[in-house]
């Protein structure tokens, strides 16, 4: 976390950088697809019962972390749809001060990501990576998703 290593580098004390890396925690959010439950439900990470996946085999479903659990969040048919899914996630968010659009393969769909995005957070700002081995082996080919940082501003 870029944010704790420059509270340190700044002279923060272990119990500040500690209390900067839990607000942040808070006010981040993900949000991801996958293109099939397949590997979410072999890697046991997945939280929604049985009957629900099989519902779910032929859709691509919009899940987010709650708390450190993958939880549903909207049932989508198509990638597109899917991709409009997770514009609508960041729209949720009424500060939105950064974005970061996540892939398992192919980065093709971040530019249909960020032409969406565009009119409420500027597209040059919005940061594409692929997911981390680890996580890509958990959501397969294909996955993809967002994370939103509100900012560390108490309301």
């Amino acid at each position: 976390m870029l944010a704790a290593a420059r509270a340190i580098a700044d002279g923060a004390s272990p119990v500040e950088v500690h209390e900067l890396i839990h607000r942040t925690i808070r006010h981040t959010h993900a949000c991801f697809f996958v293109d099939t439950m397949d590997y979410l439900e072999l890697s046991g990470r997945l939280t929604i019962a049985a009957g629900v996946l099989g519902s779910m085999q032929r859709i691509k479903p919009l899940m987010i972390l709650d708390e450190g659990e993958i939880v549903p969040y909207e049932r989508t048919r198509t990638r597109a749809k899917a991709i409009e899914g997770l514009y609508t996630f960041i729209e949720d968010f009424p500060r939105v001060q950064d974005v970061t659009a996540l892939y398992a393969t192919t980065a093709e769909d971040i530019e249909k990501l960020q032409e969406k995005v565009d009119p409420i957070f500027p597209r040059h700002q919005v940061k594409s990576a692929r997911f981390g081995p680890a996580i890509a082996a958990y959501l397969g080919p294909g996955a993809m998703g967002v994370v939103v940082f509100e900012g560390n501003e108490e309301v």
